[in-house]
């Protein structure tokens, strides 16, 4: 499973999702963008089925 965590999630949570592929608001370099903005930078990289919503 793919995830991103949200600025407000300590990327340390990382460790706790052994298994999944994890990235961070940070590491994609989307510091500062906003939940809808932010999900539709989000949304190529994860399944046309995948359910995003705000």
């Amino acid at each position: 499973m793919r995830l991103l965590l949200d600025e407000s999630v300590p990327k340390r949570m990382r460790q706790h999702l052994p298994g999944h592929d994890v990235k961070t608001v940070v590491e994609m370099g989307w510091s500062g963008v906003k939940n809808g903005e932010l999900l539709a930078l989000a949304r190529p990289g994860f399944s046309p089925e995948a359910d995003f919503r705000f």
